[in-house]
């Protein structure tokens, strides 16, 4: 006889025992399914108070780089203001030969104090030197602009990273002098690496 032939004549000789069994095997099943499903539950919910936990972390996180850079802001705005107050008053208007000389002679006295006050200043160095070349460009000394607007490209980048919003303005400085110069092969780069990260960070349709 087979194994399925004894387990059946057992189960009839033994009706209330097997029920019995049967029972218990049935329950513990049962608990099993539903001690399982609490446990995933449990693990949901976890992982969703780990998932909220993380993102307030992150929006603290933000408020707390937008007030450091809210504060950066304002002191650079604040230096530049200084230096060019300062820059101002030292022009002599004896030495005045005209408006566009006024204008060159306050930018050289400019560009000649950045070296001597402003190193430890990274990017409020690079704020003036986009104004002092972007101001040379206007002239149309573009031979005296191009350093300007190089070093000011290299110390943001240094400073920002090279994908950053104020990165994409000093290209677009540089690369419009380079374009004024009709120099467009050197010009083209920077001005698409200037409009890459401007989508990247701002979307197509900023």
């Amino acid at each position: 006889p087979s194994m399925i032939y004894h387990l059946r004549v057992f189960a009839r000789r033994n009706k209330g025992p097997v029920a019995g069994v049967g029972t218990i095997i049935a329950a513990l099943a049962t608990g099993l399914v539903l001690s399982d499903l609490q446990r995933r539950r449990a693990v949901r919910a976890e992982t969703l108070a780990g998932e909220r936990l993380a993102e307030t972390a992150r929006e603290r996180d933000r408020a707390f780089t937008a007030e450091a850079e809210a504060k950066r802001r304002r002191a650079e705005a604040e230096a530049v203001t200084n230096f060019l107050n300062d820059t101002l008053a030292s022009v002599d208007p004896t030495e005045a030969r005209g408006q566009e000389f006024t204008v060159k002679q306050m930018l050289e006295q400019a560009a000649a104090k950045i070296d001597a006050s402003l190193r430890a200043q990274p990017l409020v160095e690079a704020t003036l030197r986009l104004t002092i070349g972007n101001t040379f460009r206007a002239l149309g000394k573009y031979a005296a602009a191009e350093p300007h607007l190089r070093t000011a490209l290299k110390l943001r980048k240094e400073r920002l990273g090279a994908e950053n919003l104020e990165v994409a303005d000093a290209l677009t400085d540089l690369a419009a002098l380079l374009d004024a110069q009709g120099d467009y092969d050197d010009a083209e780069p920077l001005f698409r690496d200037a409009l890459r990260i401007r989508r990247k960070l701002l979307g197509d349709e900023h």
